[in-house]
């Protein structure tokens, strides 16, 4: 197994796509990096994330897989009712510990994260029109680093 490449976790709430555009819009296709979008999905809807961004990089888009071993330079999207965490780099799925509560699949992807990868880790938390767990930000690694963009105000 090749060794797992820094990863930059995206989370972004409902309303985001605008942010991710403009982000991967300015990623370059040779980083080095893996990039992990992990949303709030609604079960009720399929997602057409991987057309949407596809629009706006050259970079390959892949829905996370169980087992999957993760790739530099590759975009990778968390799959609807599921939450994502990564081990010895690769994904692992799983579906939410309890399905009366509120699932918060950025916070579980990004405490995974920081397990595995420490100061590897990066996280970029773009805000929507929805709403991300107060915690999520500092869901993080000791000397990992965190990027939060702030809601448009009126």
């Amino acid at each position: 197994m090749a060794s797992t490449p820094s990863i930059v976790a995206v989370g972004a709430s409902a309303g985001g796509l605008e942010a991710l555009e403009v982000f991967f819009g300015a990623i370059p296709e040779r980083s080095g990096l893996a990039f992990v979008v992990v949303q709030h999905l609604s079960p009720d809807f399929k997602s057409v994330m991987d057309d949407l961004l596809a629009r706006r990089t050259k970079l390959p888009i892949e829905q996370a897989a169980e087992g999957a071993e993760i790739q530099s330079d590759t975009i990778y999207l968390n799959p609807p009712k599921t939450e994502l965490t990564i081990e010895h780099g690769r994904f692992r799925l799983m579906a939410p510990a309890d399905s009366r509560k509120l699932s918060l699949p950025i916070d579980v992807f990004l405490t995974s994260l920081a397990k595995q990868l420490k100061a590897r880790a990066m996280a970029v938390i773009l805000s929507g029109t929805g709403s991300l767990s107060p915690s999520t930000p500092q869901r993080r690694p000791a000397r990992a680093r965190v990027w939060a963009s702030r809601p448009p105000t009126g």
